[in-house]
């Protein structure tokens, strides 16, 4: 069985990623985009949803593909893998066990706009206040290492010296077998992009051809960050009922998606305008500098940031 996982990174157009790989006949998408199966568990009891949670006892990670066929690749997103120490040798001793092949999609994304994206997408979720500044989340962020479901937007800019990551994906799994790509290449030539993928993951990349390729899980910004916590609160406590009980699914969806779009109607507005100042932009650069020319040497590719 083979298995196509998009590990990271976040805010990086991994749900776009995950759409355009589920609508090609030769894929079988999980029920949810974001399974978090091979998450950590600490991660997962902090806060995190998981579809199901990981057990190696039996080969129920299938589960989350009800209709597979044998001839599909199984495909799923969860960015929170590249950040989750235990998910690649988890994936490779479950993968050894029952006979599986993973293949990773790793998207990387210039890392000062993936910072300003975190601090927009934070203030949707309500974990960044709307009444802070990017200046104050980016001091916030070089003070914040522990990997918690509400620092995520402030791990940002430490999550963005993307080598180590890749160098711990490697440690477990051989290198062909781990695909990176750039987000910026991504948003301008999808086509190109998911030609690359579908190469990797040996399915068909004539499916793209003329395919639309619409952008999903767009950044906006909100008028109440009270509002926005208590969503989130709401989808923790419901989506892990709802993934684990079919009836419970079929009889809440409808409901789930109408609550969403009352709360898009009444609670988000456009991201806002705020942008890194020349200063800010060079103090970052020279921070991401030396990470950036060891990916560059390591990947032999070069990333237009």
């Amino acid at each position: 069985m083979k298995l196509g996982i998009v590990i990271g990174v976040s805010k990086a157009g991994t749900t776009s990623v995950f759409e355009y790989l589920k609508a090609h006949p030769q894929c079988c998408g999980a029920l949810v985009k974001q399974t978090n199966f091979f998450l950590d568990a600490d991660m997962v009891n902090n806060g995190l949803v998981a579809a199901r949670p990981f057990n190696d006892s039996t080969d129920c990670y299938a589960e989350l593909f009800p209709d597979y066929r044998p001839d599909q690749v199984l495909v799923e997103a969860s960015p929170d893998y590249i950040l989750s120490p235990g998910t690649a040798p988890r994936l490779a001793a479950y993968c050894k066990r029952y006979n599986h092949e993973a293949y990773q999609i790793l998207i990387l994304r210039n890392p000062l706009t993936r910072l300003v994206s975190w601090f927009h997408f934070g203030r949707k979720q309500g974990s960044v206040p709307l009444d802070e500044n990017l200046a104050t989340f980016i001091e916030k962020s070089k003070q914040t290492f522990t990997l918690k479901p509400q620092n995520m937007p402030y791990l940002a800019m430490q999550t963005g010296l993307y080598m180590p990551l890749i160098q711990h994906v490697w440690a477990h799994h051989p290198p062909h077998r781990l695909l990176v790509l750039s987000y910026e290449d991504l948003v301008a030539h999808p086509e190109a992009a998911m030609v690359k993928i579908s190469a990797f993951l040996g399915i068909d990349p004539g499916f793209y051809k003329g395919f639309h390729f619409e952008v999903y899980n767009k950044t906006t910004g909100v008028r109440s960050s009270g509002m926005a916590r208590f969503r989130k609160q709401m989808r923790q406590a419901v989506l892990p009922v709802m993934h684990r009980f079919e009836i419970v699914k079929f009889i809440l969806r409808p409901f789930v998606g109408l609550g969403k779009k009352v709360y898009d109607t009444a609670n988000t507005t456009g991201v806002g305008h705020e942008k890194l100042s020349d200063v800010q932009t060079d103090a970052l650069g020279q921070f991401y500098a030396a990470d950036r020319h060891e990916l560059e040497k390591a990947l032999k590719q070069t990333f237009n940031w």
